[in-house]
């Protein structure tokens, strides 16, 4: 009986699958913390004060963010004008402990994990007659 060659590349090819499959890289809405919320406009609308979703950074303060803030942000405004459908993201959950913990009743706020997509469209669909969460965009934060 000579040597199992055949095994022998059989199990070289299943190693080398296997080590590729584990390299994949993960995916950019699967990066950092993420929620998804309605939330109302704040700001008077002035350069010290711009008009924002709640719980979004002022212009020109993520960029020096730190672990516990919020890093990036995007939104839609209701069809109304009055909330803004935002996904504020942080390299940690910390950062969301204000909203998280927020009793304002014009503040829904839907987690990964905890909310289906079914749920946070059909809710965000009385706000924003067009919302998918595939249509939201994504944003990329380095």
């Amino acid at each position: 009986m000579g040597f199992p060659w055949g095994r022998l590349a059989a199990l070289a090819v299943f190693v080398c699958l296997g080590g590729v499959a584990q390299n994949r890289a993960v995916g950019t809405r699967d990066q950092h913390e993420r929620v998804i919320a309605l939330v109302p406009f704040i700001g008077s609308g002035t350069t010290d004060d711009p008009r924002r979703p709640m719980f979004t950074p002022q212009p020109g303060t993520v960029a020096a963010a730190s672990k516990t803030d919020i890093v990036a942000f995007h939104f839609l405004p209701s069809d109304d004008g009055n909330f803004a459908i935002v996904e504020l993201i942080a390299r940690d959950k910390a950062a969301f402990a204000t909203i998280l913990a927020s009793t304002d009743s014009n503040v829904k706020v839907f987690l990964r994990g905890r909310d289906s997509q079914q749920a946070v469209e059909s809710f965000l669909q009385q706000y924003r007659k067009s919302f998918t969460l595939a249509s939201f965009g994504e944003v990329v934060v380095p």
